[in-house]
């Protein structure tokens, strides 16, 4: 998987981590902003928000695991969360929302593992996902 992320600049993980391993082997390709998720517990999570934002070129991001639990801030350009483990990228109301689906344990029968390449160009987010 790593090669999927050659050349980021950031790596944006939408929770159910499922430990420190992952975000320290992570954070040895990119930075990464995390959000936690349902799944994950314990002292190591305690320091992960539950949602985060992030700068991404010139429009601003947040990743929350669960919708239902985001603060969506008017200025917003990009909304990433994960839960429902199914992959989906669409608009609304101008603000760009990706699930990236799983890279690890997709719940979603026959969905497979996926994750999400996003990009901005003058403030223009789009993104696509990438099954694995």
């Amino acid at each position: 998987m790593p090669e999927v992320f050659e050349g980021v600049d950031l790596i944006v993980h939408a929770g159910d981590v499922g430990g420190p391993a992952i975000l320290i082997d992570l954070e040895a390709i990119a930075p990464v902003v995390a959000a936690r998720g349902n799944t994950d517990t314990g002292a190591w999570a305690c320091g992960l928000p539950a949602q985060a934002s992030f700068g991404a070129s010139d429009a601003l991001g947040v990743v929350v695991h669960d919708l239902a639990w985001a603060d969506i801030p008017e200025d917003v350009a990009i909304v990433i969360s994960g839960h429902t483990h199914r992959s989906s990228i669409e608009y609304r109301r101008g603000i760009l929302y990706v699930n990236p689906g799983s890279a690890a344990d997709s719940r979603v029968r026959g969905a497979g593992e996926s994750v999400a390449l996003v990009s901005v160009d003058a403030g223009q987010a789009s993104a696509r996902i990438v099954h694995l």
